[in-house]
């Protein structure tokens, strides 16, 4: 009887050892465009909380963060919205003044000379819900991070928040993954020197003509061709070897509209900009000329 009870004890320790290994996370980093990169999880086993460490080399640093959970965990606000560093929770009442952000503040261990405006982010996601509300079981995004030149973002379990933990209290403590990210100069949502906000079919023209750098010159809404924040006639020269009329290829650096085409309103805006007719050259653009 002795014998048996020793040998299901081993066998059940055998079994949570060999769950314990089964578990793991993978962490992912996905370059989303205009600067913007999305921290990423899949995993086998539900995850309690996250304590991870975010870098950009290249002297890059970290502008802003987004789209991340807030609060408690629901079954039509899933994720990790509890940040155990900077959450403030009122002693009188017990509830929550100010639910924080997930990013670790300077002065808490191990995060000195991270934060907003430093290449390094301390990140402390963990989550609160009542079953069967668990955060996304099998995966999903933590949140977005946004670097303010091109660099590689690496993402590495934090030891002294836990790394990774599970619900079980057992961690992951070597998951990693690493992304170039590149902070574009046309994207949607960007407002030009005109005061026009870039759409999805501007920005997808931009990627069908092999992003011309043209586009992102502050005075390229008034057809300045060469960058030199000036309407002359080396502009009008441009537009009018490109103008399908009279034999021209298509240059993009004439496309003032961001349409892939050359027409008679890039032709107007050179015209509106043209400092013998009373037009501003590239004066008085929004964010001003180099």
């Amino acid at each position: 009887m002795k014998k048996s009870t020793i040998t299901l004890t081993s066998l059940a320790l055998f079994v949570i050892a060999t769950t314990a290994m089964a578990k793991n996370v993978t962490l992912s980093v996905t370059d989303r465009g205009a600067g913007w990169a999305s921290i990423g999880y899949t995993t086998d086993a539900n995850v309690s909380g996250f304590g991870l460490k975010i870098d950009a080399n290249n002297g890059a640093k970290f502008t802003e963060i987004k789209d991340y959970n807030v609060g408690e965990c629901t079954a039509s606000k899933k994720g990790y919205g509890i940040f155990p560093g900077t959450i403030d929770i009122n002693e009188t009442t017990g509830y929550v003044d100010y639910n924080g952000t997930p990013v670790a503040p300077n002065t808490a261990p191990g995060a000195a000379s991270s934060g907003i405006g430093t290449g390094t982010l301390i990140i402390e996601m963990g989550a609160l819900w009542v079953e069967p509300n668990h955060p996304n079981p099998t995966g999903g995004t933590l949140l977005w991070v946004k670097v303010d030149k091109n660099c590689t973002v690496t993402v590495v379990t934090e030891p002294i928040r836990g790394n990774i933990v599970f619900t079980d209290a057992t961690s992951d403590n070597d998951a990693n993954a690493c992304a170039n990210v590149t902070v574009e100069c046309f994207y949607v949502g960007k407002v030009d020197g005109c005061g026009n906000t870039i759409t999805t079919t501007q920005y997808n023209n931009w990627v069908a003509k092999g992003k011309p750098a043209s586009w992102c010159y502050q005075c390229h809404c008034r057809c300045d061709t060469n960058n030199d924040c000036k309407i002359s006639t080396t502009d009008l020269t441009a537009l009018r070897n490109a103008w399908p009329g009279m034999g021209g290829t298509y240059n993009p650096t004439c496309d003032t509209n961001y349409d892939a085409k050359i027409s008679t309103a890039d032709l107007t805006a050179l015209r509106n900009a043209w400092p013998g007719m009373g037009g501003n050259s590239c004066n008085g653009l929004i964010g001003g000329c180099p």
